[in-house]
């Protein structure tokens, strides 16, 4: 099964658990697998670190990465005014894609474009896709970059610093370890300024 094989590949729980720890109420199939997966391993990084999922809750409440926190709209989500506004994220990539629920299918939103891409019907398949597919994790990037530079610090993602979007290159050398709600807003300004807007023209980035 994709999950249980991919839980033998993880790190140990992000957080620990406790015992008023709050569930997923949702009665769909795909948040009841959500609610298993998390209720085995609360939190957890893999494929170095290149898949973050996020924990259900735990004894570090106020933590951005538990889904409570990571799915308030303040966090980052108005950031995209409005797009982001009906996906549930459990977990990201290497470069802060979002793994999410949307419409009882499980997809990939880009951060830099707010596009959702479709992954898998059921988390064993979202597991299956990650393990085996680089495209999904960033997997290889993720050994490359740590192999120069060190462990990607927790709480953090890897950005280019020039946007794949503008035509930056999938390298190392492109990457830089930042922190993942400022990422997601730096994103997000690009995608604002992106959208709508005819080929050609000026985006203004800020330094990282």
């Amino acid at each position: 099964m994709g999950i249980r094989e991919l839980l033998k590949i993880s790190s140990p729980d992000l957080l620990p658990a406790h015992a008023d720890q709050p569930i997923l109420t949702q009665e769909s199939p795909l948040y009841m697998a959500l609610m298993a997966m998390l209720s085995t391993r609360n939190g957890f990084y893999s494929l170095e670190s290149s898949i973050h999922v996020y924990s259900l809750s735990g004894l570090s409440a106020g933590s951005n990465f538990t889904l409570e926190r990571w799915n308030k709209p303040e966090l980052w989500k108005d950031a995209y005014s409005g797009v982001a506004d009906n996906i549930f994220c459990f977990g990201q990539d290497l470069f802060g894609n979002q793994y999410c629920f949307s419409d009882e299918r499980i997809c990939l939103f880009d951060a830099e474009t707010a596009e959702l891409e479709y992954m898998a019907a059921t988390l064993d398949e979202w597991a299956e896709l990650v393990m085996n597919d680089n495209y999904w994790s960033g997997h290889s990037l993720a050994h490359s970059w740590q192999a120069e530079y060190g462990a990607v610090t927790p709480g953090h993602r890897l950005i280019p610093k020039l946007p794949f979007i503008l035509g930056g290159k999938f390298e190392a050398a492109n990457l830089h370890c930042f922190e993942n709600v400022k990422a997601m807003h730096y994103r997000a300004e690009l995608f604002i300024q992106m959208r709508d807007t005819p080929d050609n023209t000026q985006v203004k980035l800020k330094i990282i």
